[in-house]
């Protein structure tokens, strides 16, 4: 249960920390269903528990994991073995299943970047534009999600973008 209050984007200078993991993990859970509402009950386990291992690790910075590969690829077997020794569930997902788990990940970090820019947050201008490239790594396993859902992505980035460059 501690993993919920575990603080996100404490190494984002000049974003607040004032997002938990558990306010994040509603968020995911929160697109996931919104776009694919018929989904199976494991997808929804999967990303319930997609942060819990934070609890022991903290939140480690999503770029330090994009960026060094073999770092990301450690740091999940890890992840995986903090899962299993809580017993947390581990539901077995096809690669679209995960996908779409992914993206909602990404779609919230991308949500609430666009929030704090629209508060004239510009350091949140770097982590929205960093993310885009996940979800279209994603959106390319699973297909186009919900017409609505593409729109709002696509509204959200015109928006930032028209602010230029981050501070």
């Amino acid at each position: 249960m501690d993993a919920g209050k575990v603080q996100r984007y404490h190494s984002a200078p000049g974003i607040p920390g004032n997002q938990t993991v558990a306010d994040h993990t509603w968020g995911v859970m929160a697109l996931l269903f919104w776009m694919w509402p018929e989904e199976r009950k494991e997808v929804y386990i999967a990303a319930m528990f997609h942060d819990s291992e934070e609890g022991d690790l903290g939140d480690i910075p999503a770029p330090t994991k994009w960026g060094n590969r073999a770092l990301k690829e450690e740091l999940d077997n890890v992840e995986d073995k903090i899962r299993h020794s809580r017993g947390i569930p581990t539901p077995d997902l096809t690669d679209i299943e995960h996908a779409k788990i992914r993206f909602c990940d990404h779609f919230e970090l991308m949500f609430y970047c666009y929030r704090e820019t629209k508060m004239g947050n510009r350091y949140a201008i770097k982590p929205f534009r960093l993310v885009q490239p996940f979800m279209e790594e994603n959106l390319e396993i699973i297909g186009e999600p919900c017409e609505e859902a593409r729109l709002l992505i696509d509204h959200m980035s015109v928006d930032v973008y028209k602010l230029g460059d981050e501070t």
